[in-house]
């Protein structure tokens, strides 16, 4: 969708995990005619379903891969085999294809996701880096800790935060010369972020990881059957380790979902504190508030 002046226009709903992105996302959609991108590195694989919390029923979208919930569809979701690797550079290409297919077919791109980075580097138009090699040496002689201080504000999501290879990676392009950050761009964006307390997400989570346990170690247990890694599985995320060690037998079930549910509290902090330090995001706390938002920001 674009404005009268001809720029295009995107709108991203962000925020910590289970604040009601997608449902939010999917009222805004319903609404302005809107195509969501999905922007979850977690969701970009087939078979991890539980663990990310994909939901809808598999279609497309103009021959690409979609999810419909309620005729919404959402996009890249299921479009790479487990252990196949899947980078930023990879979602951002395809992002910005999809973005502007969308705008074409006279539909509003809706950006939804908790990994910021991603978000970031679509709305800020990052034109990202090659190889650094001398950069790369560097990084890799350090230790995970000392390599997640330096990122502790890229807004990485658990899989990349905990992983020494992916954080080198992502520390080498954030960190070349070659990187351009916040380049010139003619889209013009909003960025939403639904207001949850606290108090609220923890209780979620903690409920939602009892819910869910034995049905993510039975999808782990086939995902294994399958030939996936238990690094794999260790690297790509907190419910996908917590749960591989059950399965493994490294952990009982009640201790697996104890540290499981410390994890994602812990990560619903560090989400938090990313974007409320993240500039021009608007905080709503109700969807008629976001609607008068984005109503406003089309019509401009």
């Amino acid at each position: 969708m674009r404005s009268k002046s001809n720029q295009p226009k995107i709108v991203a709903v962000v925020g910590p995990t289970l604040s009601g992105k997608t449902k939010l996302g999917l009222t805004l959609a319903e609404r302005f005619n809107g195509v969501i991108i999905s922007a979850d590195s977690r969701q970009v694989y087939r078979g991890l379903d539980v663990g990310t919390n994909k939901e809808g029923q598999p279609g497309q979208w103009r021959h690409h891969p979609a999810r419909y919930i309620d005729g919404i569809p959402q996009l890249i979701i299921d479009i790479a085999d487990p252990g196949e690797r899947f980078t930023l550079a990879d979602w951002l290409k395809q992002a910005r294809a999809l973005a502007e297919e969308i705008w074409q077919a006279g539909q509003l791109p809706i950006v939804v996701g908790g990994t910021g980075l991603y978000v970031r580097a679509l709305i800020e138009n990052w034109q990202l880096g090659g190889q650094n090699p001398q950069l790369r040496q560097k990084l890799e002689m350090m230790s995970l800790i000392e390599l997640q201080e330096q990122a502790r504000d890229l807004g990485l999501n658990e899989s990349d935060w905990q992983n020494h290879r992916r954080l080198v990676r992502t520390l080498e392009r954030q960190q070349s010369p070659s990187q351009v950050v916040d380049s010139p761009t003619n889209q013009q964006s909003l960025v939403i972020m639904p207001i949850v307390e606290r108090s609220v997400l923890y209780q979620k989570s903690d409920a939602r990881v009892e819910q869910i346990f034995p049905r993510l170690c039975r999808e782990v247990k086939e995902l294994t059957d399958r030939g996936v890694s238990a690094q794999w599985l260790d690297d790509i995320g907190l419910e996908y380790r917590f749960a591989s060690r059950f399965v493994r037998g490294d952990l009982t079930d009640q201790e697996a979902v104890g540290k499981l549910q410390r994890a994602v509290r812990s990560l619903i902090r560090r989400q938090i504190t990313w974007w409320k330090t993240t500039n021009n995001v608007k905080s709503v706390e109700f969807e008629d508030k976001a609607a008068k938002l984005v109503e406003r920001f089309l019509a401009t």
